[in-house]
């Protein structure tokens, strides 16, 4: 047996789609052992064609067997433990240099595991897992599920035989389309149950079916299982630290923020080296209206160095540097310090240039202090330095983030404008600066090249930018590359709306109605709002779109006038009917804001926004009765007075900080002339 030679060990059962990956991660080995559960696909073909010794088994629901079968025919000094969905990211040859400087008495090691969750590079968690250890004959994996060798090597040799070290690992498992595709949740929990029914107060058992209600979607159950586990797990476990992470997001996700910060703040004060742990503080705090103390616990999150973290911490990729440098920028614009938001936000971009809400933080901070967005465009070329098509997407996301359309039709020249996102982007930003014949060729060229699901917005841009070219009928040209289908539909309204709207009948088929709603919304995101009004005035029924999309682009004026309108006819939908009370309250009239809220949560009794809208108005209307008394008492008993409204106001403060309130996009028809 060589002295460095390493084997790779691996379960398999239907593995072909990510086999190939790992198996090349690791084709230079001493030696590869593959246990084959039951493949029905080409998992073992596969393996055999990269040189893997393949072993048969019946799958008896234990991992621990197949893995402890493996070792039975290991031939190699050093084994590393790989799924079929992982992939060695750290070279083997680099990997036997790090063996050979290892002390005789170290025993096993572990490794960096990147779990990949989402398409999103950035959204990953990172944890250290023991992968890589000595063969001897006296080791064993242990436990049903999640089976550890860990504990048999403690037995034999002490804690002390094992070291960490900086082999990375990526997993692909946690990606939606694999943990579901291949029902690896149901499997688990089949599993996990089984072994609960034997050892039902196990803590890593009901920490790990807590995880597995989580990935099914299940977080009550989910909560439950690991409020049990805490209770039952020594602080001296290794995982307690990760089980309050989970709980914590479990917490934050079903909006339980008492449990959160009563738990956290106690945890702290023994894992304060946590990075994850303080995040959590900071968005629960933050939920709560709570900046102040939210950007604190960001701050304290940045004080944890990722490189010195507790070698058993799951912790999320950014959790100590680009995640809480972003929200604290985004605090502190709320809070009206722009400068600091630019700088906070430029500190996040230097961990991760790409990371999309700095790159939107940045662009409109430095909008905020009135940098010619020029110059903004220039700054995000430099940080983003793009290199693929990708990362120009990225560029114009934030440059849309202040409607910098003049920048963004600069990108019509580009041999990228054939990606259908930034066709569509510089199409918008072409026809909302007018130049729509320039906007109009760029859809004739492209079009015969996109998807259906990207012809159907094209279609609808480019049907409003040749009516808001010529009020009369649409070119030929527009139907060239259309479906049958679709054309009878477009044809049916141009031709509508070719004819005076009071000859018109009010009673079309649904697929025109879908049509016309969609157009009437995409006329007002074009800033065309003739266009819009010429269709609700043929057809009425867009009438309750037009408005509400007004009313989220800042038109809050003339959504208004047609609410009320539709509120009078008994058309307003529920979302409507909160526009409606929100503009009550920004007009200051509280007790019709009150009454009007009363009544939607008649219907909504659970609804937050509803309940919080309600709160405002009673608080603003006693902040109005105290300070009108406030003008009758006399000195002696207006100290009480004062410090009601005090409370008052901050009590104000806090809920309007919550976000309940509709985010208004304000629209700017301006270019970027107005900084020049």
């Amino acid at each position: 047996m060589n002295e460095h030679s390493i084997g790779v060990h691996i379960i398999t059962k239907d593995e072909a789609e990510l086999l190939p990956q790992c198996l090349e991660s690791v084709q230079h080995a001493d030696e590869i052992i593959v246990i084959d559960t039951g493949s029905k696909d080409s998992s073992i073909l596969i393996a055999r064609s990269y040189g893997a010794h393949v072993i048969s088994m019946d799958w008896e629901n234990n991992f621990s067997k197949p893995r402890n079968e493996a070792l039975r025919h290991a031939n190699t000094e050093w084994i590393l433990i790989l799924d079929a969905d992982e992939r060695l990211l750290t070279p083997l040859h680099i990997l036997k240099e790090q063996l050979s400087s290892i002390e005789s008495q170290i025993q096993a090691v572990t490794v960096t595991v990147d779990n990949l969750v989402s398409r999103q590079p950035e959204n990953r968690v990172t944890h250290q897992a023991l992968r890589l250890f000595r063969s001897d004959r006296d080791y064993e994996f242990r436990g049903i599920i999640h089976e550890q060798i860990e504990p048999s090597i403690i037995d034999k040799h002490g804690l002390s035989a094992i070291t960490n070290s900086d082999t990375q690992i990526i997993h692909l498992g946690y990606l939606p389309q694999y943990l579901h595709n291949k029902n690896k949740v149901a499997r688990n929990h089949a599993l996990l149950q089984q072994s609960l029914m034997e050892t039902p107060d196990d803590p890593f058992l009901l920490y790990n079916m807590g995880v597995t209600h989580c990935q099914a979607g299940q977080l009550e159950q989910a909560q439950l299982c690991l409020e049990h586990s805490l209770m039952l797990v020594p602080h001296n476990q290794s995982y307690r630290a990760n089980l309050i992470r989970d709980l914590c997001k479990i917490y934050l996700e079903l909006n339980l923020t008492k449990p959160l910060d009563i738990l956290l703040i106690h945890e702290l004060n023994r894992y304060s080296d946590y990075p994850d742990l303080h995040f959590l503080l900071a968005q629960s705090l933050e939920r709560q209206g709570l900046l102040e103390r939210a950007y604190d616990a960001y701050q304290n999150a940045t004080s944890c160095t990722i490189g010195i973290l507790h070698q058993r911490y799951i912790t999320e990729l950014g959790v100590a540097h680009f995640l809480p440098y972003c929200h604290m920028g985004m605090i502190a614009q709320q809070l009206g310090r722009i400068e600091d938001a630019a700088r906070l936000f430029h500190l996040s971009l230097q961990f991760n240039p790409l990371y999309t809400p700095s790159l939107k933080g940045i662009t409109s901070s430095f909008d905020a202090l009135d940098v010619p967005n020029k110059d903004i465009h220039a700054l995000l070329q430099q940080l983003v330095n793009p290199q693929t098509t990708e990362d120009h997407i990225l560029i114009i996301e934030a440059l849309k983030e202040i409607h910098a359309h003049e920048s963004i039709a600069s990108y019509s020249q580009q041999s990228y404008v054939s990606n259908p996102r930034i066709l569509f982007d510089v199409c918008i930003s072409l026809i909302t600066i007018s130049h729509l014949e320039e906007a109009s060729v760029l859809f004739n060229q492209q079009m015969p090249h996109l998807s259906y699901e990207d012809l159907i917005v094209a279609c609808q841009m480019w049907a409003i930018c040749q009516w808001q070219q010529d009020p009369k009928e649409l070119q030929d040209n527009f139907y060239v590359n259309m479906p049958l289908d679709m054309c009878k539909r477009y044809e049916f309204v141009d031709q509508i709306l070719q004819i005076p709207s009071d000859t018109t009948k009010h009673h079309y088929p649904p697929d025109i109605l879908e049509l016309v709603i969609t157009l009437v919304r995409q006329s007002v995101l074009l800033h065309q709002p003739e266009i819009a009004q010429r269709l609700i005035e043929h057809f009425p029924e867009g009438k309750l779109t037009y408005a509400s999309t007004l009313y989220v682009h800042g038109d809050t004026m003339a959504a208004a006038e047609i609410l009320l309108s539709l509120l009078q006819q008994d058309l307003l939908d529920d979302e409507a009917s909160i526009y409606l009370g929100e503009i009550l309250i920004d007009k200051g009239h509280y007790a019709q804001g009150a009454a009007w809220f009363e009544q939607l949560l008649q219907a909504h009794p659970r609804n937050e926004k509803i309940i919080t809208a309600v709160s405002i108005c009673y608080l603003h209307l006693a902040e109005s009765y105290i300070t009108e008394a406030l003008g009758l008492a006399d000195n002696h008993h207006s100290s009480h007075l004062h410090e009601d409204l005090s409370s008052i106001r901050s009590a104000i403060l806090l809920l309007n900080r919550t976000g309940w309130h509709t985010t208004i996009n304000l629209k700017r028809t301006t270019t970027e002339v107005r900084h020049d």
